[in-house]
């Protein structure tokens, strides 16, 4: 039997847990770094600029639904009261 395989042969769990997370940190520093590069330029700044415009918008939106359904439910006597 080889390290870190169990009697099936199979890679175990726990190592291919950490393959994935070793590999889920590599696409992050490597995502940072590409957007790093991309906004050095004018037209990466607009396109991030962009992108942060449209995060926040929605983000917004999701806001006022969340205290709009909040606001329908007090009134209905629905809700727990706030804490």
């Amino acid at each position: 039997m080889r390290a870190g395989r169990d009697s099936r042969g199979e890679i175990g769990q726990r190592e291919h847990f950490v393959k994935s997370i070793v590999w889920f940190a590599v696409g992050v520093a490597a995502g940072f770094v590409a957007a790093h590069q991309v906004n050095q330029t004018a037209q990466g700044r607009e396109f991030f600029s962009s992108v942060d415009a449209k995060a926040r918008a929605f983000g917004k939106a999701i806001a006022e639904g969340y205290h709009e359904r909040d606001a329908e439910l007090r009134a209905a006597g629905d809700a727990p009261a706030p804490r």
